[in-house]
């Protein structure tokens, strides 16, 4: 094994190349999951769901690609 190929090593920005690569999908899928709400909601409650979708998007990314893991 070599242990001087780029595939061996870490990288500075790992967490950011993760999240960026997995947060329009995450996105994608919480939205969906909150449609039929934000179909059915007013001004309010859509601004509430807006910052609720944000909270759970930001959960699913620090479960999928926490910041504290060595990439």
């Amino acid at each position: 094994m070599r242990w001087n190929s780029d595939r061996d090593h870490f990288v500075v920005d790992g967490c950011d190349r993760a999240r960026k690569a997995l947060r329009s999908e995450i996105r994608r899928q919480v939205e969906a999951e909150f449609a039929e709400a934000w179909t059915a909601s007013g001004w309010f409650r859509r601004w509430w769901l807006r910052r609720k979708i944000r909270a759970e998007v930001a959960r699913r990314l620090d479960k999928s690609a926490p910041p504290g893991a060595l990439y």
